[in-house]
């Protein structure tokens, strides 16, 4: 019998060929997607937050926000109650971004689950996030983007 680490690398490997072909429509990433997803939420206000709600190092979220900035998907400006602080929103094309961004990543989903009725894909997500939680991981993260202190030494 294959064993699930075998079956989460096929689908992780069969996820990573298709994102680029469901993303490409409009230049983002799954990675992005969540970034904005989280930038919508109305208790990230900062960097630092936003970073710590993806359980993403700051140094990577830097990344990735000047990324949006640069895109035009989202504003970076002083906190004006902390100055060393920077607040990250959504710009009116972040906006119009995210929706069509979280419907590819749901058609992607559906094509790689297409084959299981509901009640066998409500069970399949409740037992991967069970084995995530099991391995630590924080719900939402997105482990390709967490860049470990330990390996910056």
């Amino acid at each position: 019998m294959i064993g699930p680490l075998f079956c989460c690398r096929r689908l992780a490997t069969i996820q990573q060929r298709a994102s680029p072909n469901v993303c490409t429509r409009w230049d983002y990433s799954l990675a992005t997607s969540g970034s904005l997803a989280n930038s919508l939420s109305p208790t990230v206000k900062t960097q630092q937050h936003l970073a710590d709600a993806m359980a993403v190092h700051r140094n990577a979220m830097v990344g990735l926000v000047d990324d949006l900035e640069h895109r035009g998907l989202v504003e970076r400006k002083p906190n004006s109650s902390d100055r060393r602080a920077h607040s990250v929103r959504l710009t009116a094309l972040g906006r119009k971004v995210l929706p069509r961004a979280q419907k590819a990543a749901d058609e992607l989903e559906t094509e790689l689950t297409g084959g299981l009725d509901t009640a066998d894909r409500r069970q399949l997500i409740a037992l991967l996030h069970q084995v995530a939680k099991d391995a630590g991981l924080q719900p939402g993260s997105h482990p390709g983007l967490k860049m470990k202190r330990e390996s910056r030494r």
